[in-house]
């Protein structure tokens, strides 16, 4: 009938835009792992929040308009709204993106760490040592040169760890004063767990859920 052929071109095209979403979700997941810096980073994670929370939301809203999903569909609405700790600090991390609530995040750029944290040169700089003494040991007379937080030279003789630093980002609690509610770094998401704390590794296990939930929709 003209009615049944409207739902399923209906169901179709939500599939499509579901799967658009995954898809960039995907592609900002990539961007993530490759980001060299923390401005970088911090773009690439947004995006991936935003687009997760879009994708969650269509495939539930799908789910919701027919009564074979319907039921499936509420369990997702349910996990997303605090049922699983990870959907949820994701759904949490969207909101802060989107309304500036409250850091979700610690973002950090390279740099090169001289004696632990003793010294610390982000971006470009340099610092020379002469015949300076650190917890009771010599450092050693020497000059290091850095960009992008990266050694660019080492002139002399160090006694004293050099180490160069990637970009980093830390997943930290995520509060909402609004609603009273405060979302701890999560453990694992939908039954996988989150070994390293880790928000790339955290964004993968994401993805991977949700083509595994377009599959069961």
């Amino acid at each position: 009938s003209s009615e049944y052929f409207a739902f399923m071109t209906n169901n179709n095209n939500n599939l499509v835009e579901i799967r658009r979403y995954a898809e960039k979700a995907s592609q900002s997941q990539e961007r993530i792992m490759r980001a060299k810096s923390a401005s970088e980073l911090r773009d690439a994670w947004e995006e991936f929040v935003w687009h997760f929370a879009k994708c969650i939301g269509r495939q539930i809203s799908s789910g919701l308009g027919d009564q074979r999903s319907r039921g499936w569909a509420h369990r997702l609405k349910n996990a997303s709204n605090g049922g699983d700790p990870g959907l949820f600090f994701l759904r949490e991390a969207r909101n802060a993106v989107e309304h500036g609530l409250t850091p979700f995040a610690e973002f950090n750029e390279p740099a090169v760490h001289i004696g632990g944290n003793l010294v610390r040169l982000e971006g470009g700089g340099s610092v020379t040592m002469v015949d300076c003494t650190f917890n009771g040991t010599p450092m050693g007379s020497f000059h290091v040169s850095t960009s992008g937080g990266r050694v660019d030279s080492i002139i002399g003789q160090p006694n004293i760890s050099i180490e160069q630093v990637p970009r980093t980002i830390s997943l930290v609690t995520i509060s909402n004063p609004e609603k009273g509610v405060s979302v701890d770094v999560p453990i694992g998401l939908a039954g996988k767990t989150l070994e390293s704390g880790r928000p790339d590794d955290l964004a993968e296990l994401g993805v991977a859920f949700l083509y595994e939930s377009l599959e069961d929709l």
